[in-house]
């Protein structure tokens, strides 16, 4: 019997753009929990991925500078780095966690797959998520038909203006940096549990 205590992890990548393959990740940070939404462990980290494009208004969002992308780990490192972290509390691919997993997905795919780490690529990403703007939205959808109040009337999102985390009124995490994301997604998803 494994004594890995894994059972969610978790994921947010701040990124230096919109478009994956184009723009790359900067920051990756993680937190695996256990059965119950609690917090085992956190990662965080910057990323320098190389000679990936800048999008300035990315910047302008995450705050992060040129300096601070080329100070980071590079993509090889930052693949070990996540992986060692993920293997040491999962002996199989983990459920993920995030608000809008589709787009971390795609860019830590993209990452891993330029490293050529496919195998470890395919191990650590399944399709197994939990996606908190997908649970809203299903949330906004369900009480539309049922002729409700919309619970996220002005937006999905997990940080814009009357958002998920205005909605349920979470502070205390920073938006836009990933353990702040981490952080407030974890806090989102238990709360949507609750509606």
């Amino acid at each position: 019997m494994s004594d890995k205590k894994g059972k969610y992890i978790v994921v947010d990548t701040e990124t230096t753009g919109l478009l994956v393959g184009i723009n790359g990740i900067c920051e990756i940070a993680a937190a695996v929990l256990d059965k119950d939404l609690e917090i085992i462990d956190t990662i965080s980290f910057d990323v320098n991925p190389g000679n990936k494009k800048i999008n300035e208004e990315s910047l302008k969002i995450n705050h992060f500078t040129p300096d601070r992308i080329n100070a980071g780990l590079n993509y090889n490192e930052s693949c070990i780095k996540l992986s060692t972290f993920v293997r040491q509390y999962f002996d199989d691919t983990p459920t993920y966690i995030a608000q809008f997993f589709p787009f971390d997905y795609s860019f830590l795919n993209d990452m891993f797959i330029s490293c050529n780490m496919e195998e470890e690529c395919q191990f650590l990403f399944k399709n197994k998520f939990i996606d908190t703007k997908s649970i809203a939205v299903f949330a906004n959808l369900r009480a539309e038909r049922l002729g409700d109040p919309l619970p996220f009337e002005r937006s999905t999102s997990l940080s814009n203006p009357g958002g998920i985390k205005d909605v349920f009124d979470i502070k205390g995490h920073e938006s836009h940096t990933a353990l702040g994301d981490v952080l407030a997604t974890r806090e989102a998803l238990i709360r949507l549990l609750k509606m």
